[in-house]
């Protein structure tokens, strides 16, 4: 069985343990809540894990250095079923360009995040699993009705694997104290060249349960839309999400 390799590993542990003892310096927002695949526009302490398909587990951790300033960090993936553990590894720097650091039932957040993918031993790297770079802008528009939240950027390869690309993702909800509902939709064109061309889009109604203020448990059914005939049209995801103050 392999083991999820030892740098990847010590990194979200270190990530981890500075969250936990780094003093609150987040803006996150009252009334809103993540999307199972949007990047938060918002800075926070937090470290998550989810699950894709029935199959797929990823961990991950954001960091908020202060109110401007934070990190996120994506570990290799886990396949349970071949119990293959993905090469590559992902980090972003994000810089808080618009938003209060007080929870508001109206507010706009604006986001910008410059995030890289490394593959730490596959060469030539797999398709999607190679070395890039990514520039991204992430909003939240809040009001008392429902939240608009998500992302727009576009991706370099860097090397053999890397999908270039442009994307977008986004999703309308409701926050409704310690339940959410929203519906997350996202269009790219990161599909790798061949016959079916390499545009993709997928929409997913969510729903999250805040367990504590501190845990949050996420659930999503994904419906894919693309030519290509292999890929699974459906998918279940979960997330489980740690915050810490």
């Amino acid at each position: 069985m392999a083991r999820c390799p030892s740098l990847p590993c010590l990194a979200i542990l270190l990530a981890i343990f500075t969250a936990s003892f780094t003093a609150r310096a987040d803006c996150e927002p009252a009334h809103i809540t993540r999307a199972l695949g949007i990047e938060e526009s918002w800075l926070e302490n937090a470290a998550s894990l989810t699950w894709q398909g029935g199959q797929t587990f990823a961990a991950g951790a954001d960091l908020a250095f202060n109110r401007n300033i934070g990190m996120e960090l994506d570990l290799p993936t886990w396949d349970a079923v071949s119990h293959a553990v993905s090469p590559a590894i992902g980090a972003g720097l994000k810089v808080r360009l618009y938003g209060p650091c007080q929870p508001h039932s109206s507010a706009t957040y604006v986001t910008a995040e410059l995030e890289g993918q490394y593959n730490t031993r596959a060469r030539p790297a797999p398709p999607g699993q190679g070395d890039l770079i990514a520039g991204q802008i992430e909003w939240a528009v809040i009001r008392p009705a429902g939240f608009f939240q998500g992302e727009i950027g576009r991706s370099v390869a860097l090397g053999v694997g890397g999908l270039p690309g442009w994307f977008i993702n986004a999703s309308l909800g409701r926050r409704f104290h310690l339940v959410t509902l929203q519906c997350e939709f996202e269009v790219d064109n990161t599909l790798p060249p061949g016959p079916y061309g390499t545009i993709e889009g997928s929409v997913g109604p969510q729903i999250a349960f805040w367990l504590t203020p501190s845990w949050l448990l996420a659930l999503g059914e994904q419906r894919t839309f693309t030519r290509v005939p292999a890929t699974p049209r459906y998918s279940t995801w979960l997330l489980l999400e740690r915050e810490f103050d």
